[in-house]
């Protein structure tokens, strides 16, 4: 196993965590005293705090704060005062068992509140998940994937002239999915020179969008790259039509049919996601043999999801992938997104318990043989660590790589995401 534990690969992230908006007034700087923010289980932490403000560290300040297991009832709550010297430091129990710890501080100042929190792991590769495999998973998963490809793709394409330019053409296009007048809708770009070209399908993050531009990047590296929506509607409408779907039809769509594995929203997404495979190699300027698929969020899960269901699929990349652990507050531990249980109401049921199993990304992360390139931050506070972290641990020992960007939240730096499309393209090209 190709494993790579570290941030620096092509980034040098510092070890205080911190928001993302630069441009916050007061920031209260958190720093480990383990560079990888990474401990033993049982290991003391020792953590260093500042108040900053206008670069330069506030003193005679009181900073109250919480310790305690990720998305779980604090531990431990107290305050720590910051005297002339502008720093202080508090000593903290790690956790007993593999996983992450939350520290939450605030500070009050000229009445207005400020916080961050940092997100401390304990032997992350020892996680294991509270999710369990259905004994029929993958038979249910694979007959409907046989029933899904019998339906005829039936493809249309829309040149779109002012998309493309001298190098690359983009088509809007749709497809047929799991039964005859259901699409997938998606851009696809293609690069203007001759022959069959590698490709790669990108997967949406949650959420109704209008698609624009498509995607020259991969065009200029000589890789064909179609981008999917999700929900079988044209990607090319007005905006307001996406905004008037969000708030009204298309409200909590991750929460949609759950009761039945059947009518659950999601078979239609997985199996459209599957589908997207089909098409791109059914097109005879795509090399069906070099295909990569990725995505963040809900795209990390739908790209776990079809290299367990597609293995002709070459390589994946996942970021911070959705719907991991999706029961795991009934077991006192971190629920990945949509928090099923958690956000809302009279979800938790038997019937719902055992339906979700056949959606829970972890299941499908047992499954994955390609190599893969895993991407997670600590501070994930959407699609947990704990969650994701007992996904990458069931992948089967193989070519799997980890890289740990320590300090993003839901989001990568640039550098990790320059670093995911040189992997895919070395991974594409040979």
């Amino acid at each position: 196993m190709l494993l790579a534990l570290c941030t620096l690969l092509l980034v040098s992230c510092p070890a205080s965590a911190q928001y993302r908006n630069t441009g916050t007034y007061v920031t209260v700087r958190l720093t480990p005293d383990h560079a990888n923010w990474t401990y033993r289980c049982k290991e003391d932490v020792r953590l260093e705090l500042q108040v900053i403000r206008h670069n330069v560290a506030v003193p005679d300040v009181m900073v109250n704060w919480s310790w305690g297991y990720e998305q779980q009832t604090a531990l431990l709550k107290d305050s720590t005062y910051i005297g002339k010297s502008g720093m202080a430091s508090v000593r903290l129990k790690g956790g007993k068992q593999p996983g992450f710890m939350t520290f939450t501080a605030n500070v009050h100042i000229n009445g207005e509140q400020y916080t961050n929190y940092i997100n401390l792991a304990f032997e992350p590769l020892r996680i294991q998940p509270t999710t369990t495999l259905p004994e029929d998973f993958m038979p249910w998963w694979q007959a409907e994937l046989k029933k899904a490809e019998q339906v005829p793709l039936l493809p249309v394409f829309k040149h779109e002239p002012e998309m493309s330019n001298g190098k690359a053409d983009v088509y809007m296009v749709h497809f047929q999915n799991h039964k005859a007048g259901s699409y997938i809708y998606g851009m696809l770009t293609v690069p203007k020179t001759p022959g069959r070209h590698p490709a790669v399908i990108e997967y949406p993050g949650a959420g109704i969008h209008k698609f624009q531009g498509g995607n020259h990047t991969w065009a200029d590296s000589g890789i064909v790259c179609l981008q999917i929506g999700i929900h079988g509607i044209p990607l090319d409408l007005p905006a307001e039509v996406y905004q008037n779907l969000t708030n009204g039809g298309l409200a909590n769509y991750a929460y949609l049919g759950a009761e039945h594995r059947d009518n659950y929203y999601y078979r239609r997404v997985y199996l459209g996601a599957c589908k997207a495979v089909d098409f791109l190699r059914s097109l005879d300027y795509v090399d069906s043999t070099r295909i990569g698929v990725y995505g963040g969020s809900q795209g990390g899960l739908l790209s776990l999801v079809v290299a367990a269901l597609k293995p002709e699929v070459r390589c994946v990349s996942a970021a911070y992938p959705a719907m991991c652990e999706t029961a795991g507050s009934r077991f006192d531990r971190a629920e990945g997104w949509p928090r099923l249980f958690v956000w809302r109401k009279g979800m938790d049921t038997p019937a719902i318990r055992e339906v979700i199993q056949y959606f829970d990304a972890v299941n499908f992360a047992r499954y994955v043989t390609q190599d893969i390139l895993f991407l997670q931050g600590y501070n994930d506070h959407v699609c947990m660590p704990t969650t994701t972290f007992s996904a990458f641990n069931v992948i089967p020992i193989g070519k799997k790589e980890l890289l740990t960007p320590f300090d993003c939240s839901h989001w990568l730096y640039p550098e990790q995401i320059n670093y995911r499309r040189e992997w895919l393209c070395r991974h594409l090209k040979y």
